[in-house]
């Protein structure tokens, strides 16, 4: 008989050795790609260095990506500690877009201003988005990331109607195309991006260990049934870490409407949005090491997007390595989380 177990202790080497193990396993599938197109193995990642650092504007980008990437990567792993699978982000940070684009049209505001209102406008419509399915598991026990999900795709079908309309060729609703440019340069918005990103990494961080928030949520961690005998406000826990998992989600929207503008919601945000998963579990939920993970992904896929259009690849490259790096992390998790234990059935005497 054959038993699945988990194991006991699990050690920070072993946590970092599978996000190591999945990133050379990903290089060495990046490098297959390479001997299929008859790519030089050295001049392919020549490119995808070069492309993620080889000039300021490759490093904006990195930058940029990066900071999207923490903040997305913090909603999926603040919600996952206490078994709430948010896969809406894509669909929150298109909600977040979307209000703080929204905002932008309807204020006349300098941009330095402007920002006060869009930030905490995207972060509220994140929130709001997850509030439903939040109150669905909680009141119904109805599963949330199929709710989150479906979300993501209500989400696409808005922004298409919304700023795309493909089959009509036109605009429905006048948004403007950008925020006002001379406080957002390209320099100036990546870099400040990335410190509102660094800024909730850390405030995350102390919620969850200094706060008395923080210690309902980190006593859910192990065993929310255990939690409940102990007094924990399991329902309240969860919407609350529903709501703050959205509106990060929602900030990731605003932000990158101040960093890029409107050209990214319908194709970037539901890449980053996925990838912020694959953040979460590289970094193995911990809000301080969701940075690190973020800033090697983002400047990853930033460098396989420019060696991509430099060789002819397709794009949609980015996405399959994105879904082997979370195939490979997950698996090798479950490697270290469970062992196999055989054991052999006694014999009865008579």
């Amino acid at each position: 008989m054959i038993r699945v177990e988990a194991r006991g202790h699990i050690s920070a080497f072993w946590t970092a050795g599978v996000a190591i193990a999945a990133a050379l396993l990903t290089l060495a599938a990046l490098a297959v790609a390479f001997a299929v197109t008859a790519t030089p193995l050295h001049r392919g990642f020549i490119l995808v260095a070069s492309g993620a650092f080889g000039s300021f504007a490759a490093l904006e980008q990195t930058v940029a990506r990066s900071a999207l990437l923490i903040l997305t990567g913090l909603a999926a792993g603040i919600a996952f500690r206490i078994k709430l699978y948010n896969f809406g982000a894509p669909g929150q940070a298109q909600a977040g877009a979307l209000a703080a684009l929204a905002l932008a049209g309807a204020v006349g505001l300098p941009a330095w201003l402007m920002l006060a209102f869009m930030l905490p406008a995207g972060a509220v419509a994140g929130a709001m988005l997850m509030l439903v399915p939040a109150v669905l598991k909680i009141g119904r026990g109805i599963d949330e990331a199929v709710v989150t999900l479906l979300f993501n795709v209500i989400m696409t079908m808005v922004v298409s109607v919304v700023l795309v309309n493909t089959a009509a060729g036109v605009t429905l609703i006048r948004l403007p195309a950008m925020i006002p440019p001379p406080l957002f340069s390209a320099e100036l918005g990546a870099y400040g991006g990335l410190f509102l990103a660094v800024l909730a990494a850390v405030a995350v961080f102390v919620l969850l260990n200094f706060t008395l928030w923080g210690f309902d949520i980190r006593a859910m961690t192990g065993n929310a049934r255990a939690a409940r005998f102990a007094g924990i406000p399991v329902s309240a826990t969860v919407l609350r870490v529903g709501l703050m998992s959205g509106a990060l989600a929602g900030l990731a929207g605003a932000c990158m409407i101040a960093l890029l503008g409107r050209q990214g919601i319908a194709d970037l945000l539901p890449r980053v949005g996925y990838a912020g998963i694959l953040v979460a579990t590289l970094a193995a939920l911990s809000p301080l090491a969701v940075v690190f993970a973020a800033l090697f992904l983002g400047g990853a896929l930033v460098g396989i997007e420019s060696m991509s259009r430099s060789i002819g690849l397709p794009i949609e490259l980015v996405d399959i390595v994105v879904g082997l790096m979370l195939t490979m992390t997950v698996l090798g998790d479950t490697l270290v989380r469970f062992r196999l234990r055989w054991i052999r059935p006694r014999k009865v005497t008579a």
